[in-house]
């Protein structure tokens, strides 16, 4: 993550894929890049009440819009600090997932504050449930755990796909540049 000129940008990668997001000093999503080792590269920005996608994925051209409300619009979990610090229940947020053709609605629910081992080291977080903010929310959630003295990322146990999928579990190992 960097911080330069009141934007905030995030850079992940995993084998084959680049996600940049970049934000706002609030952290709210402005763009969400997409690049794959096959070529693909997709582009996902707010404009109002609309989210446009477009770019190239396979070799096929992508142009889409997706009507949106005023929601939050968090591109990364990672940005949702502010959300975490301030202490609130719950809020809906979108997430997006431009690789497939996705803007989601989600919800964060503030669960509890505990204290969790991350790394060998006892730290101090607050849980939080994602889930989707309706009936489907009895199929699937993730939790997620942040570091209640600065809104950190730490810990999570997600579910990434259908109902029954297997859950993945994903902790904070290292807090140096790269």
């Amino acid at each position: 993550m960097r911080q330069e000129g009141g934007r905030i940008s995030l850079v992940a990668t995993e084998p084959g894929i680049t996600r940049t997001v970049e934000a706002g000093a609030d952290f709210s999503t402005l763009r969400e890049g997409y690049e794959d080792g096959n070529g693909g590269k997709l582009t996902l920005v707010r404009q109002g009440r609309r989210m446009v996608l477009s770019g190239t994925l396979g070799s096929k051209a992508v142009s889409r819009e997706f009507e949106v409300d005023d929601t939050a619009w968090y591109g990364s979990i990672l940005f949702m600090r502010d959300y975490v610090l301030a202490g609130t229940p719950e809020t809906v947020f979108y997430m997006t997932q431009p690789e497939d053709n996705q803007v989601i609605k989600l919800k964060a629910i503030r669960e509890a504050e505990e204290t969790i081992r991350v790394d060998g080291e006892d730290v101090a977080t607050v849980r939080v449930r994602f889930t989707l903010p309706d009936f489907r929310s009895i199929f699937w959630s993730s939790t997620y755990w942040f570091r209640a003295s600065d809104g950190l990322f730490v810990k999570s146990l997600e579910t990434r796909g259908p109902p029954g999928a297997a859950k993945v579990s994903v902790e904070l190992v290292d807090e140096g540049e790269a």
